[in-house]
Parts: structure tokens; C-alpha cells; sequence
């Protein structure tokens, strides 16, 4: 169809029956919405609706300032929309938008003893320890209460939350503490005298609420800007850090690496975002034990 074709005579009724057997239910409406502002579009252009037009209008979309995400979505209804129209064989030679990449923050273990070192107060050398020694989200760092926190065993551990499962009460996962962050919490649970049912790390200012997310981050970049750092760490840097580290020992001992061993620590449901981090180290996969916090710095 090299002339297009005109948007007034495509039948949404139509298209809508085709949709609902070739995508979820729930997503054909998302698409349609997408498709009628788009022949909108085409119709106030003067386009017809042909491969030209679409490329033109996600480039529109893209300059407008539309997250990567919804120009996606848009071109993948789109995609859809041609392929009904019979030009699936023009539109499956089309490259999808990419999403427009930013710098991927990563702090390892350096950098977590020298902002360690620069923190005044002892809830934020906690708070730095989780975040990194446990890999921890920002969310489950700020879900943690007193009695998260085992320490009175032979390998001490937390009870690791997300944020809805808290209002479930189920537990999520433990992570086994290093001996650096254990004597550092027995040391802050003495001296704050914190109560089982409390916050680990309250909110200053309400000591029955749990620590902000924005307030964490805005600790970390007074913490970063006193241990004269270039870059700000974000929260999930540390836990960026702590896993690429982890994979670091194993290249330092030359040691393969069990991929479902760092699964469980870090937490991933997918096995493919583990993948993702021995790819980036370039790393064998085999068997081996998740190094403590303490080997990490042995080098």
C-alpha cells in the first residue's frame, strides 16, 4: 500500500474486534486510546497512515517530551494497527524506540567506608551498612522494625520486607548480616533503646513513623558532599555495588559463581537481572558462597 491510506476510513469497531483476539483483554483499550490519538494526529497532518507517518509521529511524541515507556507502548499499538491494516511486512522491518539511557550509579565498598567515615551520626552509619552489606531497596530499608533485626544466633540475619507484604505480614526473605554490621547494630540498638515493635530507623521528627525515602537520599548526599565525593549515591547504588562486588571476589580468587547463590541475595525474581550483572563483569557461572562484607575489603 505505497500511497497509505486514509485515517477517516479505518473502522475502529473493526479493529477492535481483530485486537481482542490478538492481545490480554485489559490492553485493548490502552491500545485503541493510543490508535485514535494517533489518527487524530494523521487527520490535523494531513498524513495517511503509512510506515512514514508513524516514524514521523513517534519522533513528534518523542521531541514532546512523552516518557520512553509511553512512546513504546504507543508504537507497539501502532504496530498493531499495521499489521491489521495488511502492513505488518513493512512495520516488522521497524526498530522499536530505544529508551534513552542514563548513567548507571554503582557504589562499591571504597566509597561505603569512606562515607562511613564521614557520618556524624550512628543511624547513618546504619543505614549505609543495610543499604549496602544486605543489597537492600530503598523500601525495604525504611519497612525494617527492631525486631527484623536477629542477632542472638550462630549467623545473624534481618527479615527483609516490601512494603505491601508488611501489611500482609509476610516475610519476604533473610539476609545474613556481616560481623561489621552486626557490632554496629548491637552498638545503636544499646544506645538508642529502641523497642521490638519500633522502627529501626525512626523518622526524626516522629519517632512513630519510619525513616522517608527522600530523606534517605538526603542524608546520603550530605554524608557523600562531607566525604568529598564527585557523584551523589543513590540508595539503590549501594545495592548496585554490593553485588558487583560480591562477583569482584570471585574474579580476585578466581572462584566460578553460582548464579542462583546470588539470586537468593539479591532478591531477583527474574534470573535474568542476575544475569545481567555477570554479564557486565563478565564472569563464569558454577558454585560459590556469597562472600561476606569483610572479604570484599581484603584486597
Amino acid at each position: 500500500m505505497p500511497d497509505g491510506i486514509d485515517p477517516n476510513d479505518i473502522d475502529l469497531d473493526s479493529f477492535r474486534e481483530w485486537l481482542s483476539m490478538a492481545v490480554a483483554e485489559t490492553s485493548v483499550q490502552t491500545y485503541i486510546d493510543y490508535v485514535k490519538v494517533f489518527l487524530d494526529w494523521c487527520i490535523m497532518n494531513n498524513e495517511k497512515v503509512d510506515v512514514r507517518a508513524l516514524n514521523k509521529y513517534i519522533s513528534y511524541k518523542r521531541s514532546s517530551g512523552s516518557a520512553d515507556s509511553t512512546v513504546r507502548t504507543i508504537f507497539y499499538s501502532l504496530k498493531k494497527l499495521y499489521t491489521y491494516l495488511g502492513m505488518g511486512l513493512e512495520v516488522s522491518t521497524l526498530v522499536p524506540p530505544k529508551v534513552r539511557s542514563s548513567k548507571r550509579r554503582v557504589t562499591h565498598y571504597d566509597t561505603v567506608v569512606k562515607m562511613i567515615n564521614h557520618s556524624k551520626y550512628l543511624e547513618d552509619v546504619v543505614m549505609i551498612l543495610l543499604l549496602y552489606d544486605c543489597a537492600l531497596r530503598v523500601g525495604e530499608l525504611c519497612s525494617l522494625k527492631v525486631e527484623d533485626v536477629v542477632l542472638d544466633t550462630e549467623k545473624p540475619y534481618i527479615k527483609v520486607w516490601t512494603e505491601k507484604q508488611r501489611g500482609g505480614k509476610k516475610e519476604q526473605d533473610t539476609v545474613v548480616l556481616s560481623r561489621i554490621t552486626v557490632d554496629t547494630l548491637l552498638t545503636y540498638l544499646e544506645k538508642t533503646n529502641l523497642r521490638p515493635s519500633d522502627w529501626l530507623i525512626p523518622s526524626r521528627r516522629n519517632i512513630d513513623k519510619p525513616i522517608s525515602k527522600e530523606t534517605v537520599r538526603y542524608r546520603l548526599k550530605t554524608i557523600a558532599c562531607a566525604a568529598g565525593l564527585d557523584t551523589y549515591p543513590n540508595p539503590h547504588s549501594f545495592r548496585h555495588g554490593r553485588i558487583e562486588d560480591i562477583l569482584r571476589v570471585s574474579i580476585r580468587t578466581n572462584t566460578p559463581v553460582d548464579p542462583s547463590q546470588v539470586q537468593r541475595f539479591s532478591r531477583h525474581r527474574s534470573y535474568t537481572s542476575t544475569l545481567r550483572y555477570l554479564n557486565i563483569m563478565g564472569i563464569e557461572v558454577e558454585g560459590q558462597n556469597i562472600p561476606d562484607m569483610d572479604e570484599v575489603g581484603e584486597e
